[in-house]
């Protein structure tokens, strides 16, 4: 592909840092425990996590599929490169240490994704589809978790605020934008259409109203959860939030109904569990928050993320029959994603051997990204040979 192809399908430039940063991310804790690095992984590592390995592979999809879904203009090389600096930027500061520069930055990152989607929203011919609300939403708790994360003192704040920058930040931002994206992109996976497939109409068609209104209300639904658990009730708030993602998932992702079974839907099966599984655990067990939350962040967005991934790579790259069949390298890369979520969340039960599981589950979860960019990423060299 040229440049300017790259730049149209900005996946091509953001999935490989995406990918790095996840590697990255993790290996910061065994190289703290080796002496390597000096400073308290605990601030740096969740945000290349959530904001430097799932937010480049955000805005790399997004960039990528909202002209298309809005029939507007593609990027452009000039609209692409400030993300393409920005991105390797922000995690090398979270990574050195230098946390309030990466926060910053990743801000600035954010008004440049959200003002090239914003004018395509008003050259466009279509509507988007209603749950992008929600994605408008992820956008936005991303913003004002950010922005509380350069003007709260961690030490001095009071702790509900910090808690409400930590939701907004690490949760908001990535539950809000699934939820949204979930009923439009999942259905294909499994063969079947959305639930509400509106008519192409440049003014919200009848009904568009209704269902924006129900996905904003499931997005309310999880801000309330952030407030009742930032205010001292985790078990709560984080039953709220399992009960509203399990609902919302079952009814808009028609995950039972597969008509060929294969392992790209097996894995996104997977995936949807562990998502409110994981928020379902921590609302029983809040001592062990840090922990557990793993499960959905690790195990359910982390897989979800990698099988959409593959399939836009492939798909860009005219190879979506590849996805058909068993594809047992992909069960590999689950097994071993899997096996690391186990390992970090067992740590914190175990604290004799924690560091060591601290170790041992960063290995593997840089192996299982390691091994899927091996497999996918090459694919981003691709053009599609049809129109």
């Amino acid at each position: 592909v040229s440049w300017t192809e790259a730049c149209a399908e900005p996946f091509r430039l953001l999935f490989p840092g995406a990918a790095l940063a996840g590697v990255l991310g993790v290996l910061m804790w065994p190289l703290h425990f080796v002496g390597w690095l000096d400073w308290y992984p605990g601030e740096g590592h969740p945000r290349i996590l959530v904001q430097g390995f799932f937010g480049g592979f955000i805005a790399g999809f997004l960039g990528t599929a909202v002209p298309r879904v809005l029939g507007a203009p593609a990027l452009r090389p000039r609209e692409v490169w400030p993300l393409i600096a920005l991105q390797p930027a922000l995690v090398g500061c979270w990574f050195v240490g230098n946390v309030r520069a990466g926060d910053a930055l990743f801000l600035v990152f954010l008004a440049t994704l959200s003002a090239l989607l914003v004018r395509r929203v008003f050259v466009r011919r279509d509507v988007p589809p209603p749950g992008f609300v929600l994605v408008a939403g992820g956008l936005a708790s991303a913003a004002v978790g950010g922005f509380l994360a350069l003007v709260l003192d961690p030490v001095e704040s009071a702790p509900e605020w910090v808690r409400w920058q930590h939701l907004l930040s690490f949760q908001g931002f990535l539950l809000l934008p699934v939820a949204g994206i979930s009923p439009f992109l999942l259905p294909r996976f499994f063969q079947q259409s959305p639930r509400e497939d509106f008519p192409e109409s440049r003014s919200p068609p009848p009904g568009w109203w209704f269902a924006a209104g129900r996905a904003g209300g499931g997005g309310l639904l999880i801000l309330i959860s952030f407030g009742v658990e930032a205010s001292g009730w985790p078990t709560a708030g984080m039953g709220i939030r399992a009960a509203t993602l399990a609902v919302w998932l079952a009814r808009e992702v028609p995950w039972a109904r597969a008509r060929k079974p294969d392992a790209v839907t097996g894995v996104l099966r997977l995936a949807l569990i562990l998502i409110p599984a994981g928020l379902l655990l921590t609302a029983l067990r809040p001592s062990y928050r840090v922990a557990l939350l793993h499960v959905t962040l690790m195990g359910g967005l982390g897989l979800l993320t990698l099988v959409v991934a593959t399939r836009v790579v492939m798909g860009h790259g005219g190879q979506l029959e590849g996805l058909q069949g068993r594809n047992r390298w992909l069960w590999g890369v689950a097994s071993l994603v899997l096996l690391a979520v186990t390992t970090r969340v067992s740590a914190d039960f175990l604290p004799r051997i924690q560091s060591s599981h601290y170790i041992h589950a960063a290995l593997l979860w840089a192996a299982a990204l390691v091994w899927w960019s091996f497999r996918v990423l090459p694919g981003v060299l691709r053009k599609d040979p049809t129109p």
